[in-house]
């Protein structure tokens, strides 16, 4: 059940402090969650909100930091605040996020059928947002959501929407992740020709395919391994013939 918001009021003094305070935390919840995590949990243990909205917020960045340090949530229990707020009120950015994050609790616990209900309804927000990389994202959460139920067909499309999305930003890795589960996916579906173009991809860039690796179902290390050896063996005869 989504928890009732309390309407204590605070004073204008401490309110423009914990407003201050979140708003530090936003500026650096992506670089240090650890630390935005450690300064939410303090602040809402100990501060009284100015109303609905500034309560919505924190619950929201919350969430967010949570899901950052990876630490998995199955309940609404911490972002209902921001759930309940951001339904009526607020940008069409603080409404996806609240969405996307709702989504990956439901999915958490295993509850696919509503996680993709909820990823649906930030998806028609998307049009109105103006955050290209929650876009992506959404897109993304939809299509791990298909192929966790083994419809890997249908996830195929929404990762090439959130690939598209992830280039209109700065943070090519992204983008490189999303391919690499494309390429998953046409594995699954046995489309071995385009899964191998895109494992070429993910070639040129060996720092991020490092990283790929370490998250990668072992077979696909395997595959990858594999590729990176021939590749390196036609090098050497290549050189020799110099």
């Amino acid at each position: 059940m989504l928890a009732v918001f309390s309407l204590a009021a605070c004073g204008p003094a401490p309110c423009r402090r914990v407003a201050a305070t979140l708003d530090e935390v936003e500026s650096y919840i992506n670089e240090r969650p650890d630390s935005a995590l450690a300064v939410l949990r303090a602040l809402d243990s100990t501060a009284v909100y100015r109303g609905p909205a500034q309560r919505a917020r924190a619950s929201l960045l919350h969430t967010m930091a949570l899901d950052k340090c990876y630490i998995d949530l199955q309940t609404d229990s911490i972002i209902a605040p921001a759930v309940v707020w951001y339904s009526w009120h607020g940008s069409p950015d603080e409404r996806l996020k609240t969405l996307y994050y709702l989504g990956r609790l439901q999915y958490n616990a295993k509850d696919y059928q509503q996680a993709i209900v909820t990823y649906t309804e930030a998806l028609a927000v998307t049009e109105k947002a103006k955050d290209s990389k929650y876009t992506g994202f959404v897109n993304q959460a939809i299509a791990d959501t298909y192929s966790v139920t083994y419809q890997e067909k249908e996830a195929l499309p929404y990762l090439d929407l959130a690939y598209d999305s992830f280039l209109q930003i700065p943070d090519s890795s992204l983008a490189k992740r999303t391919l690499y589960k494309k390429a998953l996916c046409l594995t699954d579906l046995r489309m071995w020709a385009q899964a191998k173009r895109l494992y070429q991809i993910l070639l040129s860039a060996p720092q991020e395919l490092k990283i790929l690796c370490q998250e990668s179902r072992p077979h696909m290390v395997c595959f990858l391994s594999n590729m990176i050896i021939r590749r390196r063996r036609k090098r050497k005869i290549s050189f020799s013939n110099v």
